[in-house]
């Protein structure tokens, strides 16, 4: 029930620690990743302690989900794709042009951040609040959301600020990133990784990815289920 052909390539590239994945259509299987997984809309990626995954969206973008993070990946089409933070945090480097006027969401159960630029930060905690920044590059839109997912209030952020927000926030203003600093040797990991990518990076056809999912899937299977976080 997967379809490759017009989704970004997208890879788990990279891991340390504990990471594993919930792949789309399953129940309870989570699975220990291996590098360079195809990754689908519908899968679901986690991080232990000490645990870090990044994820490569063809050669233009590289997000990076830091320790004890679970995030959704709720679409991977280059006109709207989009990805939810359930815990933890999120960094991303964006290749300049790469999304060209499309759009690139980041939600949490507080906040949705619509990606106008190039580096931002996005961290969600165990007490409901959404922190959300720009670091050097580009800008965020971040508007709260009620308990039906409706806007309430939104706010531009700007390179060097950040916002914090808690669910039904009916104002909030950007400052000076502070609490997102602890995540800028994240970025410029992902900042190199970026770079590293250029001219070698080779987009792989949907037969062949949806190839190399289904061995990963067969070759995981005897682990079997893990029990959710």
């Amino acid at each position: 029930g997967i379809s490759f052909a017009e989704d970004y390539d997208a890879r788990l590239s990279a891991f340390t620690g504990a990471v594993d994945v919930l792949a789309q259509g399953e129940a309870d299987s989570w699975r220990d990743v291996e590098s360079e997984m195809p990754l689908s809309a519908g899968d679901k990626v986690r991080t232990g302690a000490e645990s870090s995954a990044e994820l490569t969206l063809d050669d233009g973008a590289v997000l990076r989900l830091g320790p004890d993070s679970a995030m959704d990946i709720s679409s991977l089409n280059p006109d709207s794709s989009s990805f939810f933070l359930n815990l933890g945090s999120l960094v991303a480097k964006i290749r300049a042009g790469f999304l060209n006027r499309k759009q690139f969401k980041v939600r949490t159960p507080t906040a949705i951040c619509a990606v106008r630029g190039t580096e931002f930060g996005v961290e969600h905690d165990q007490s409901g609040e959404t922190t959300a920044g720009v670091f050097d590059e580009g800008s965020l839109s971040v508007a709260s959301l009620d308990k039906d997912g409706k806007t309430l209030a939104e706010e531009t952020v700007e390179k060097g600020t950040e916002v914090r927000l808690r669910a039904g926030a009916r104002e909030f203003k950007p400052g000076a990133m502070k609490r997102l600093v602890r995540h800028r040797k994240a970025l410029e990991a992902a900042r190199g990784r970026l770079a590293a990518l250029r001219g070698k990076w080779k987009r792989l056809d949907p037969e062949k990815r949806r190839d190399l999912r289904k061995q990963f899937l067969t070759r995981k299977a005897s682990r079997g289920p893990k029990a959710l976080k």
